[in-house]
Parts: C-alpha cells; sequence; structure tokens
C-alpha cells in the first residue's frame, strides 16, 4: 500500500473489506472478485491493467464500483468528484477575497482529473479578466517532492503568488 493510500486502507480493513498490497495476477484478481459481494476499486491510474479485469467480473455478473476512474469499455459504475466545479469555486473563492496572483499545483496533465483542474484554473482566471501566468501553473506527479519543488518555484518568483491551489489524487 502506498503511503498516501493507508488511511485510506484502514478504513476499509476496519469496515470488514479486504487489502491487498501485492500484485495479483489475473487469475486471482476474478477469483477474488468472485468471492466478493461487490468490488470497490480505487486502482492507481498509472500503468494498470485493471480495466479488462474489470469488465471482466462485470461481464460475470459481480458488482463493480471504481472509485475516481473511468473504466474504458467496461459496464462498470464509476463513481467521481466533479474537479473541473471543484477548481472552478476554489479559484473564484480566492479571487472574492482579493487574490489575484493565484498559483495551482496539480496533477500530470495525461490525467483527466488534472487536465479539468487545470482548465478551470484558467478558464476561471480568464473569465475574471486576470492573465494566466505559465510561471503560476505546475504540473507533475503527487508526490511531497514535487509539491515542495513547486511551491519552492513559485516562492522564489519576483512576484510571488498570494494564494496557491493544490490538489491531490
Amino acid at each position: 500500500v502506498v503511503p498516501a493510500a493507508g488511511e485510506h486502507a484502514a478504513v476499509l480493513v476496519e469496515a470488514g473489506g479486504v487489502l491487498v498490497d501485492r500484485m495479483l495476477s489475473d487469475a486471482e484478481l476474478l477469483g477474488t472478485y468472485a468471492a466478493s459481494d461487490a468490488v470497490w476499486c480505487l486502482y492507481p491510474p498509472v500503468g494498470d491493467h485493471a480495466s479488462g479485469i474489470l469488465g471482466r467480473a462485470a461481464q460475470l455478473g459481480i458488482p463493480v464500483v471504481a472509485v475516481v476512474r473511468n473504466v474504458v469499455g467496461a459496464k462498470v459504475s464509476s463513481l467521481f468528484s466533479d474537479n473541473y466545479a471543484g477548481a472552478k469555486d476554489a479559484v473564484r473563492h480566492l479571487i472574492s477575497l482579493g487574490h489575484r496572483r493565484i498559483a495551482l499545483i496539480n496533477g500530470d496533465i495525461a490525467h483527466t482529473y488534472a487536465r479539468d483542474r487545470d482548465a478551470a484554473y484558467r478558464a476561471t482566471l480568464a473569465a475574471h479578466g486576470l492573465a494566466v501566468d505559465p510561471a503560476l501553473a505546475g504540473h507533475g506527479e503527487f508526490t511531497d517532492e514535487t509539491g515542495f519543488r513547486l511551491m519552492q518555484a513559485f516562492l522564489a518568483l519576483p512576484l510571488p503568488p498570494t494564494a496557491v491551489i493544490a490538489g491531490s489524487m
């Protein structure tokens, strides 16, 4: 279990769920799914092979809910947060407080959640007549190191931000 998921894993186990913190073969996954009443999965978006497995579980009639994931091609339920609306609301709130130099610490825009946040950040600034300063939009992996590095870069600017929106996965 990656450290960032530790708290979520503890809640899952407390609720009677089963935590698997190692790579499983496709056969092991399907066997685990078949023995379950339902599957709630929060797979990491990078390098996963879960889309085919979740689709197969759904074909077998096993209820599947993918959390914060779009499982392309599989008929499974998905639970999402609205990243665009959330980022838009955050930027609007900071503007309402008088901030004009708002920075964004965001994920890799290869992922839809990060693209949505970035699009909302840029659109909301523009809608309020504020220029988008490329130096205030930072993207990368969601790690402490990346956040620290981006924040250091923001604070070293001749005109640093007066507010920062920092996202998480």
